[in-house]
Order: C-alpha cells, then structure tokens, then sequence
C-alpha cells in the first residue's frame, strides 16, 4: 500500500507531489516543504510562456500529460508535479517549432536536429518525439509527432482516433486543445503500463480518474478493444490492487499475463528508477513489450521497429556479430 512508502521514497523515487503525499499519507507538511511547488510554479510559467508562442506561430499542438492532467484531476495546473511539457504536434510542424523553441533558449537534450532530408524523414519515422532543454527556465519539453512510442497501431489509424477524440480545457485563461477524457485515460494507460508502472505517480494518476469517474466507460471500452488494449487493462486492476485500499478497477474485457504484473510490481518495488540495467533486464524488458499487447502482427511490427532503430545511432550491421558487446555499449548497460 501507498502509505507504507516514506515521503522521501513517494517523492524522490516516484515522483508524487508534496500535496499528493499528503492525502495519502493523511498529514499537512506540503506547506512546509515548499521546494517542489515553486519549481512546479516555474516550470508552469515556462510551459505557458513556450505554448504562448507556439499559438502565436500558427503551430497547433496538443498537451499531454502535465499541466492539463494536473487541472483536470485537482483543477489545479500545480498541483500534481510535472517533469516536462509533452506537446503532441503534426510531422510537418514539428521543426518550426524547434526552431522557435530555440529562439527562445531551448536547445537538444539528446541530440542535435539533423540537417539532411533524408535524416529527418528517418527520425521521424524511427522516433516519436525530439527533447529540448532549458536550463534557466528549468523547463524540459518534449515536441512529439506520435502519440505512442511504440506502434500499438499503424500510424494512420492512430491519428484518425486522436482526431476524434479531441476536447478543450481552460488553464489560466487560455484555451486548450487536449485529448478527450476516455483517450487520456487510455493513453495513461498504456503509457503507465509499457513502464510496468515503475512510478507510482503515473498509477494514481489512472486512480484518481477511476475513483473520481472522470470518464465514460463505454466510450472507454471501445477504445480499449479498438487497440487491443486488453491486457494492459488487466495489469491496472491487478497491480494497483496492491497500492490502494480504496480499489477503483477499471471497466472492460480485462486479461493479463502473470509475467506482466511480477514484472510490473518488481519495478515498482525497486531502488532503482531506470527502465532496465543490465543486459537480462533488457532482454526482460523486450519481453515484457512483445508480451504487452496480442497478436502476431503487433509483435511483427515492434520487432521491425526495434531491429530499425538500433541503427539510428550509427551502429554498422557487423557489429550484430557481437551482440553482447553491442547491445551494452548501444544501451549503456553492463
């Protein structure tokens, strides 16, 4: 259960907010601990500041996560801690907006943006979002073209259902087009679940959607069925089985396997935040995103996914000779 954690393990390992730990915990020490909720309050002004500008440019986007999760659950943007801005944009407008980031003081995090066509149709097509950081304003964000890393769906049928699956949401006076809430909840869903779960924030967040009834659960269902999603609705309910006394299941045909949820509550339940640190916690790792969802063409198209993506870093196909010695130094694991 949530409370039998610290404060110290809720808010540094797994990311809850002062304010939220202490609903959890039943105490009244976020007022004294103020940390957290001023960089909450920077980061908030940057977000507004960059999505300000990217309106201004004629650039749409949709907010996921964040800010706008944090006001529709508390109806507070602060509330809940933000890491990074996710903002979900069209292929074609994804580097203007980088340039007008960095117009702004944001630079890559990872790497730069390439120069070349034929690079940049590469990327976009092996990649689903670009990270940019700023050090004075604290502010990472994240530009994506997808709204899902992995291909859970082929990408055209993905962008229909977002496109019909839109709402809009008022923060600080400013109107946004987000996700409506049966597709948010689906996407916490599954973004949550490809993680196994490994932060406990992401679990309340799908909880305090259940227990506040946030959604339409027909509407929910179909979405469920219509990606397949069945499995990863089963290891919610099973794995947040363990964390809440007040258990909210959600609704629908949910399955699961055995190996997701010990795998799910292992990664919970360790020191350790990263997704994977060896060479077996990698493999583990591929397992648990062929197993996540059904069917042999979803399985087809991540292992195609993965095998094209292990060269976007300039590996040479000699190198799968070793694949040991490579998979550790392509994926800094010992």
């Amino acid at each position: 259960m949530i409370y039998r954690l610290s404060r110290h393990q809720l808010n540094h390992r797994h990311q809850l907010s002062q304010e939220q730990i202490d609903v959890f915990l039943g105490e009244l020490e976020a007022a004294e601990l103020p940390g957290d909720k001023a960089l909450t309050l920077k980061k908030l002004k940057a977000f507004l500041e960059v999505t300000d500008a990217l309106r201004e440019a004629g650039l749409g986007f949709i907010p996921l996560k964040g800010f706008v999760l944090s006001q529709k659950l508390y109806g507070d943007p602060s509330f809940r801690f933000t890491g990074d801005a996710d903002l979900l944009l069209k292929p074609p407008e994804v580097e203007k907006a980088i340039g007008l980031l960095e117009g702004m003081g944001y630079r890559p995090a990872l790497y730069p943006w390439p120069a070349e066509p034929r690079q940049k149709q590469r990327l976009l097509r092996l990649r689903n979002q670009f990270a940019l950081e700023n050090p004075k304003s604290g502010l990472d964000v994240e530009l994506h073209w997808r709204l899902l890393y992995y291909p859970v769906l082929p990408q055209g049928e993905m962008s229909r259902i977002v496109s019909q699956n839109l709402d809009t949401l008022t923060l600080h006076g400013r109107t946004f087009q987000v996700l409506n809430n049966e597709l948010d909840l689906l996407f916490l869903l599954i973004h949550g679940g490809m993680h196994g779960w490994r932060r406990l924030k992401w679990l309340v967040d799908v909880h305090e959607i259940a227990r506040r009834k946030l959604y339409q659960p027909e509407e929910f269902i179909q979405l469920v069925k219509t990606f397949r999603a069945q499995r990863l609705l089963g290891l919610y309910n099973g794995v947040s089985k363990h964390w809440f006394d007040d258990w909210y299941p959600l609704p629908g045909p949910a399955t699961t396997k055995p190996f997701l949820i010990k795998t799910s509550l292992q990664k919970i339940n360790s020191e350790h935040e990263g997704e994977y640190h060896s060479l077996p916690g990698l493999w583990r790792y591929f397992r648990f995103v062929l197993t996540a969802f059904p069917g042999l063409p979803y399985k087809w198209r991540i292992i195609l996914y993965a095998w094209r993506s292990l060269w976007i870093s300039g590996a040479k196909p000699l190198d799968v000779l070793f694949p040991g010695r490579f998979l550790k130094k392509r994926y800094r694991v010992g």
